[in-house]
C-alpha cells in the first residue's frame, strides 16, 4: 500500500518519492519468485522465521517430523493452515529449500515485510469532489464536471445499512481512530463474544494482540482512519465529511505498525481473525486491504487466505499500486493474486484520467475509483487529503458496501454488478480490465430507473452506536420509496421506557453528540424526514437503550460558560484543560449535541476570538459542551444546560392614533419586533412643542392616554417596553405627536349617589378641558329639598328632608366663558325598616339558617340582637343578617333584633324561633300475629319534623309482613311460625333519626286459638353438674315455657330453674336401662316477661347432658302425657289419653345412646323443632305439632339404624 500524499499532508515527515524509489530500487536488485518450486526470493523478510503449508492429508505427525528435519521449531498455524517456523539466524533461505524437497510440503516462503502505499450538509462536501464534481477547485485542482463516481442518485434509493442486517466492512490497515467524531457513530461494535474482546470494541490489534485497534499511523495521519472515512464517515451532521455510507459498521483490524512496515503473517493474523469473526456471526462482507507492496514476492499463505475469504462470502478490495508501473509485467501484491473474490482499483483524478502515479494492468487491475485529492478523516481528530490507489479501494469498499444495504448478494454478484456497470473512458481503455471507472448509481439496484413519487418509508430509522454520554449516536434514514432527495432530522430525548418523549432543541442533524447531563438514563429517538419536490414524510425511529453515564476521566476540562446560567449577545466561550497544553490534541466545542468547531492550540476558542453569537441561537435551553481530546485520545468534558435570553429587538417604531385635542384619547401601537415578545408595557410621556425634554406623565401606562389640561400646548410620546419569555427587554419610543390643543370643558360626572332622608349628604362635580377655573350652576330642573350647589367647588351638599328622585342639568363655565352641561338625577330613599315579620321553627341538632330582610335607608346594614337570646346554638351574622348555627336544645326563643344603615339610621323587630325536640319511636312492643291470618299495626313516633320516613335497620319481619316507609304500618298475612326482632327506624324531614327494637311473634292457627312457637334455644354439656341455655329474646308475660332434659345416667335427679324466678314442674319422664340415660319435660306456666336464662341441675356430675328450652303462646296447662322405651329405628312414645280440647300444643322428645351420630326424622304430622348439635347429631331430639281435634296422640320418630331409645310425650292446652 504505497500512498502519495498532496502538499497538505500535515503529519508526513517523510518523502513519498525516497519510500517509493528506495523499493523500486529494490526490485530492479531481485527477480520475485511466482511459485514454490523457484528457489526463495531475494525480497525483503523477516530473518529467523518462514512460513509453510503442507499438502492434504498429511497428519500432525508428518508435519512434526518434516519441521524437525529442516532443523525448525513450529509457533503457530495462521490463517487457512499456514504454520510459522522459527529457525535460526541466517537460515531462512537454506530452511525453505530444504522444505520445498519434502514431498509433503506444500509450499514454504519467507515471512516478507510490506509497506503501505498510499447532497448532504457535511461542511467539506465540497471538498469531495468523487462524491459530486460539479467542476469545482479542490486542493487547487479544477475538475471536470460529471467526472465522478455519481453516488447522489444512489442516495436516493439508500443512504446505508444499520441494526441486525447492518454491513460491516473490515479495513484491514493501520488501524482507525473509532473516536472520531465522524467515525464514532459508523464503528462495529463487538458483541462480546468476538476475539475475547470485550463488549464495545471496534476490532482488533494484530501487532499487540490487545482489542485496541487505534490508528497511530504518523507517515499520513492516519491512513486507515482515511480510508475509514471514505467509506463510512457519519453525513449530514452538519460538520466534517460525508461517506459514501451514511451508516455502516467499519471494523478496523490494525496489523500495519506506525513504521508502515508489515508482515505477511501479520496480515494473514489480520484476515483470519476477520474470517473468526464471520464464522461467529458478524455479517462482515467487504475487506478493504489497501496493501500493495513494492519488491514482495509472491505468497502462497495469503493467496490461499484470499481464498479463505472467498470461502466465507467476503469481497477483498485491495489497491493498484502508486508506483506509476504495470502490474501485469511488474506484479504489485496482493493486487496480481487475482483471486475470484477479489478486486484490484487504480485511481482517476478530477478529470476522469488515470492518475499520473497510479499502477495499472489490463490483465490485473479491474478498474479505477477517484483516488486524486481525496479529502477525508485522519487521526488526532484531523480532516485531510490524501492521494493513492489506496482511496479509490476505499471508495470500492463503500460502493460495495451501499450495494449490500439493498439486500444479500453472494461475493460473485456483488463483484459483478461492481465491474459490469463502470462507465467506460477512453483514458482507462487499456489500462484496466474494465476500461471504466466506478459508477455508484448503476451498480446499485434501481438507481438508474429510480422514479419521482411522495417518499414513503418502508423501514423505520435506527439509531446506531451504543449511547454512552461523550459520545455521538447516528441515524440510519431506514429504507425509502419514493427516491428521497433530502433528509432531515429530529433527535428526542425519551424516559427509561422510551416513553414521554420531547424533542431536543437544535439537534436536527444525522448525529447527536450526547453531552447534555439530562441524557444519562434517558432513551434517544430520532425523527428523519424524507422530502423530494413531490412531498415529504416523517418517521420515527424505536427508542435507543438508555444512554450511559461517561467513563471516569483522568483530567477535566472547564468552561467560560457555566452550567445553569442564562447567556444572551456576544459571551466569551473558551475552554480550559486541566492537562498540560502539549499533552492536549485539541478541543470541540458542541452546540444542542452537534460539533460547530474544533480548536488545536491554547487558548482553546470557539471561533477564532472566542465569541458565541447568542442572537445566532433560539430562545431557550441550549446545551453548550465540551469534549477534550488528548494526546493519548483519553476524553474530558464539561456540560452546561444554559438559557438563551435575547431581549426583542424593534424593527419598527410603535405608532400613535388619536387627535391630539385635550379630551381625546390616544393609543398607542406596540411596533414590530424579533425574538417573539409575550408582554408589552407602555409609558407615555408629555414633551415640549418640538417632541424633546420629554417626561413621565405619572399613571400614564396603559396602551391608551386621555389627553388633558396639562397636555395642552405640549407633544406626546408612547414608550413602548417589549419583554420575552425568559424577562429580556427593549424598549422602543414612538414619534411626536401635533402639539395638543385646547377643548371646551366637558362635565366628566355622568352619575351622582344616592342619599338617605335626613341624612347629610354631599358629592362633588367633575369637569375637564377648558380653562380653569370652572364655576357651576343648575341650569334646569331642582336638587332634592334640603340640597344646594356650591358654584365655586362644584360640591352639593345639605340634608335631605324627603325621598323620591329629583332630576335635574348643571352647567360649568371655564375662564374663556365655554360651557359644557350635563343632566343628572340623585335618588333619596326613606328610612331603613325591618320586613322579616315572622321566622321558621328549627329542630333540635338540625342546621339552621334564615335570613333577615331590610329596606330603605343605606347599604350596608349591620344586624344585632338589642333584647332577648337566640336559641342556643345560633348566632347572628352582623354583616348579612343571616341567623344560623345548630340549635343544641328545643323550645321557643323571643328577642329584638336591630339593623343600623351606612348612616346610622336603625330600625327594630320583635321575632322568635321555636325548636323542636329530635323524633323518636314511642312504640316499644308489638301484638303477636297468628300464621296465615291477616296482621296489621301502626308504628308510633314523636317529635322531630314531619313527614317521617320508616325502616328496618337490622333483623327482619316475619315472613309475609312488610313497613309502609311513609305510614310505619306493618302490616300482610304472616307464613312462617315464630318471633321475628328487628330494630325499626323513623328518620325526619331534617335527617334525624330515632330506633326502637322491637319483636312480632307469629302463632299457629288451631281450633282453639293462636298456639305458636315464640322462641326456642339449646345446649348440651359434657361431665358437668348443670347445664344452662338463655333464651334468644325477652319472655313474654303469661306465656308457657316447656324444657326437655337428656342426662347421661339412669339414677341422677334433676332439678329446673331460670333466673326470672318461674316455677318448673316436670311433666313426664322416661329411663332407658339398656343404655342407661333418662329424659325428662319440664313446664313453668305464666312465665314472667323479661330476659330469662333456663339450667338443670343435677345431683352429680353427668357426662353427656342435653337440654332445650321453648316458649309457647296460646297454651297455660299440663293435658296428657305417655313415654316407652325401646330398641330399632321406629321410636314411638306410645298413646296418650285422649285430649281435652280440639287445639292444643302436642310436644315429644327422644333420647339415644352417647355414641350416636345418626339424624331423627319427625314423625307424621310433627315438626322436627330440635335435637342434639354435632358432631353427636342425635343424642337427643323433639318436635312438636299444634293439633285441630281432641284425640289420642303418640309421637314417633324414625332413625336410620336400630338403637336402644326412650321417648316422652305431653299435651297443653
Amino acid at each position: 500500500m504505497k500512498l502519495r500524499a498532496s502538499s497538505q499532508l500535515s503529519h508526513s515527515s517523510r518523502s513519498i518519492a525516497q519510500v517509493v524509489g528506495f523499493w523500486t530500487v529494490l526490485a530492479i536488485l531481485f527477480v520475485l519468485a511466482l511459485a514454490q518450486h523457484v528457489a526463495a526470493s531475494s525480497a525483503p523478510f523477516r530473518d529467523g522465521m518462514v512460513l509453510v503449508g503442507f499438502e492434504p492429508g498429511v497428519s500432525p505427525g508428518g508435519m512434526a517430523v518434516a519441521v524437525r528435519a529442516a532443523g525448525a521449531v513450529d509457533v503457530e498455524t495462521i490463517g487457512a493452515g499456514t504454520h510459522v517456523l522459527r529457525v535460526g539466524a541466517g537460515r531462512v533461505t537454506e530452511i525453505i529449500n530444504a522444505l520445498r524437497r519434502n514431498p509433503n510440503v506444500r509450499y514454504a516462503e519467507p515471512d516478507y515485510f510490506v509497506w503501505p502505499a498510499g447532497v448532504p450538509n457535511d461542511t467539506n462536501f465540497n471538498s469531495q469532489w468523487g462524491f459530486q464534481n460539479n467542476g469545482q477547485t479542490v486542493n487547487g485542482v479544477t475538475g471536470t464536471a460529471g467526472a465522478d463516481e455519481h453516488v447522489i442518485s444512489a442516495w436516493n434509493l439508500t443512504t446505508g445499512s444499520a441494526g441486525a442486517n447492518a454491513v460491516v466492512v473490515a479495513v484491514v490497515d493501520t488501524g482507525v481512530q473509532y473516536n472520531h467524531p465522524d467515525l464514532e457513530t459508523n464503528m462495529w461494535s463487538n458483541p462480546g463474544t468476538i476475539g475475547n474482546c470485550p463488549a464495545g470494541t471496534p476490532g482488533f490489534n494484530i501487532l499487540n494482540q490487545t482489542c485496541n485497534p487505534m490508528d497511530d499511523d504518523t507517515i499520513y495521519g492516519g491512513h486507515g482512519t482515511h480510508i475509514a472515512g471514505i467509506i463510512g464517515a457519519a453525513t449530514n451532521n452538519g460538520n466534517g465529511v460525508v461517506g459514501l455510507n451514511w451508516t455502516v459498521q467499519i471494523m478496523a483490524v490494525k496489523w500495519i505498525p506506525a513504521s508502515a512496515q508489515g508482515l505477511t503473517s501479520d496480515l494473514i493474523s489480520a484476515l483470519q481473525w476477520v474470517i473468526n469473526a464471520k464464522q461467529a456471526g458478524v455479517n462482515v462482507r467487504v475487506v478493504n486491504d489497501s496493501g500493495t507492496w513494492v519488491g514482495t514476492a509472491f505468497s502462497q499463505a495469503l493467496s490461499d487466505e484470499i481464498d479463505l475469504l472467498d470461502n466465507n462470502d467476503i469481497l477483498f478490495v485491495t489497491a493498484a499500486g502508486n508506483t506509476q508501473q504495470n502490474n501485469d509485467t511488474t506484479p504489485r501484491y496482493p493486487c496480481v493474486y487475482d483471486r475470484p473474490n477479489q478486486i484490484c482499483v487504480a485511481a482517476t483524478d478530477q478529470n476522469d484520467n488515470l492518475w499520473s502515479s497510479s499502477n495499472y494492468g489490463v490483465n490485473t487491475v479491474d478498474l479505477a475509483a477517484p483516488g486524486v485529492n481525496i479529502f477525508s478523516t485522519k487521526r488526532s481528530t484531523n480532516y485531510g487529503f490524501i492521494s493513492g490507489t489506496s482511496m479509490a479501494a476505499g471508495e470500492v469498499s463503500g460502493a460495495a458496501a451501499l450495494i449490500l444495504s439493498q439486500g444479500y448478494q453472494s461475493v460473485a454478484n456483488l463483484k459483478s454488478m461492481i465491474l459490469n456497470n463502470v462507465d467506460p473512458l477512453p483514458s482507462l481503455t487499456g489500462f484496466v480490465r474494465t476500461g471504466g471507472r466506478l459508477n455508484v448509481c448503476s451498480a446499485v439496484p434501481g438507481c438508474t430507473t429510480a422514479t419521482s413519487a411522495s417518499p414513503v418509508n418502508t423501514v423505520a430509522p435506527v439509531v446506531v452506536s451504543t449511547p454512552r454520554f461523550g459520545h455521538p449516536v447516528g441515524a440510519w434514514t431506514g429504507t425509502w420509496t419514493g427516491s428521497p432527495t433530502s433528509f432531515s432530522y429530529q433527535w428526542s430525548r425519551c424516559d427509561s421506557s422510551g416513553a414521554n418523549c420531547v424533542p431536543i432543541v437544535g439537534a436536527t442533524s444525522s448525529t447527536y453528540m450526547v453531552l447534555a447531563n439530562t441524557d444519562v438514563g434517558s432513551t434517544l429517538e430520532v425523527s428523519v424526514t424524507g422530502s423530494n419536490t413531490m412531498g415529504t414524510a416523517s418517521i420515527s425511529s424505536a427508542g435507543s437503550p438508555a444512554v450511559q453515564a461517561a467513563a471516569a476521566s483522568s483530567w477535566s476540562v472547564s468552561s467560560t460558560i457555566l452550567d445553569g446560567t442564562t447567556i444572551s449577545g456576544q459571551v466569551l466561550w473558551q475552554a480550559t484543560p486541566s492537562l498540560p497544553t502539549t499533552s492536549v490534541n485539541n478541543v470541540q466545542f458542541f452546540i444542542d449535541g452537534s460539533l460547530k468547531a474544533t480548536d488545536f492550540s491554547s487558548p482553546y476558542n470557539y471561533n477564532t476570538n472566542g465569541t458565541l453569537d447568542t442572537t445566532k441561537l433560539s430562545q431557550g435551553l441550549h446545551v453548550l459542551a465540551l469534549r477534550g481530546v488528548a494526546n493519548d485520545l483519553s476524553n474530558a468534558y464539561y456540560s452546561a444546560a444554559v438559557i438563551v435570553c435575547n431581549p426583542p429587538k424593534n424593527t419598527g417604531l410603535p405608532g400613535i392614533s388619536g387627535s391630539a385635542k385635550e379630551g381625546k384619547t390616544l393609543t398607542t401601537g406596540n411596533g414590530s419586533w424579533t425574538l417573539n415578545p409575550v408582554s408589552f408595557a407602555y409609558q407615555w410621556n408629555r414633551c415640549d412643542s418640538s417632541g424633546a425634554n420629554c417626561a413621565p406623565i405619572a399613571g400614564a401606562t396603559a396602551n391608551s392616554y386621555v389627553l388633558a389640561e396639562p397636555d395642552v400646548g405640549s407633544t406626546i410620546r408612547s414608550a413602548v417596553t417589549a419583554t420575552n419569555q425568559c424577562g429580556a427587554a427593549t424598549t422602543a419610543v414612538s414619534n411626536a405627536t401635533a402639539v395638543v390643543q385646547a377643548s371646551a370643558p366637558a362635565i366628566t360626572t355622568t352619575t351622582l349617589p344616592g342619599g338617605a332622608q335626613n341624612v347629610a349628604y354631599s358629592t362633588t362635580l367633575a369637569a375637564s378641558g377648558g380653562i380653569q377655573p370652572y364655576s357651576w350652576s343648575v341650569a334646569s330642573g331642582t336638587l332634592p329639598s334640603g340640597l344646594s350647589l356650591n358654584s365655586g367647588t362644584g360640591v352639593i351638599s345639605g340634608t335631605p328632608t324627603a325621598s323620591g328622585t329629583s332630576s335635574f342639568t348643571v352647567k360649568v363655565t371655564d375662564g374663556n366663558s365655554m360651557t359644557g352641561t350635563q343632566a343628572l338625577s340623585i335618588t333619596v330613599t326613606p328610612g331603613v325598616s325591618i320586613a322579616t315579620t315572622t321566622l321558621p321553627a328549627g329542630e333540635q341538632n338540625v342546621a339552621y339558617s334564615t335570613n333577615l330582610a331590610a329596606s330603605g335607608g343605606t347599604q350596608p346594614y349591620t344586624w344585632s340582637i338589642t333584647t332577648g337570646a337566640l336559641p342556643s346554638g345560633l348566632s347572628l351574622n352582623s354583616g348579612t343578617g343571616v341567623i344560623s348555627g345548630t340549635p343544641t336544645a328545643s323550645g321557643t326563643s323571643s328577642f329584638t333584633v336591630q339593623v343600623t344603615d351606612a348612616n346610622s339610621q336603625n330600625a327594630t323587630m320583635g321575632l322568635s324561633i321555636m325548636i323542636a325536640t329530635p323524633p323518636s319511636i314511642t312504640t316499644t312492643t308489638l301484638s303477636a300475629g297468628v300464621q296465615n291470618l291477616s296482621y296489621s299495626t301502626t308504628l308510633v313516633a314523636n317529635g322531630g319534623t314531619t313527614p317521617y320516613t320508616w325502616s328496618i335497620t337490622s333483623g327482619t319481619l316475619p315472613s309475609g309482613l312488610g313497613l309502609n316507609s311513609s305510614t310505619g304500618v306493618i302490616s300482610g298475612t304472616p307464613t312462617v311460625l315464630g318471633t321475628s326482632s328487628f330494630t325499626v327506624q323513623v328518620t325526619d324531614a331534617n335527617s334525624q333519626s330515632a330506633t326502637q327494637g322491637l319483636s312480632i311473634t307469629i302463632a299457629p292457627a288451631g281450633g282453639g286459638g293462636a298456639i305458636g312457637l315464640v322462641q326456642s334455644a339449646a345446649a348440651q354439656g359434657t361431665s358437668v353438674a348443670s347445664l344452662s341455655q338463655a333464651f334468644p329474646a325477652n319472655n313474654t308475660a303469661g306465656n308457657l315455657i316447656v324444657v326437655f332434659v337428656r342426662a347421661s345416667t339412669t339414677g341422677q335427679t334433676v332439678t329446673v330453674s331460670d333466673t326470672a324466678g318461674n316455677t318448673y314442674t316436670l311433666a313426664v319422664s322416661q329411663t332407658q336401662t339398656s343404655d342407661s340415660h333418662q329424659i325428662r319435660i319440664f313446664y313453668a306456666t305464666s312465665a314472667t316477661s323479661g330476659l330469662n336464662t333456663v339450667t338443670a341441675t343435677f345431683s352429680a356430675t353427668n357426662n353427656h347432658p342435653w337440654l332445650a328450652v321453648f316458649e309457647y303462646t296460646g297454651v297455660s296447662a299440663l293435658d296428657q302425657t305417655a313415654h316407652a322405651q325401646g330398641s330399632g329405628s321406629s321410636p314411638n312414645t306410645g298413646l296418650t289419653a285422649t285430649t281435652a280440647s280440639n287445639s292444643e300444643l302436642v310436644f315429644a322428645g327422644l333420647g339415644v345412646p352417647n355414641a350416636s351420630t345418626a339424624t331423627a326424622t319427625a314423625g307424621t304430622g310433627f315438626q322436627l323443632l330440635l335435637q342434639d348439635a354435632p358432631p353427636n347429631t342425635s343424642r337427643a331430639a323433639t318436635e312438636g305439632q299444634i293439633t285441630a281435634v281432641s284425640g289420642q296422640y303418640a309421637g314417633t320418630f324414625s332413625l336410620p339404624a336400630g338403637t336402644n331409645w326412650s321417648a316422652v310425650i305431653a299435651t297443653f292446652k
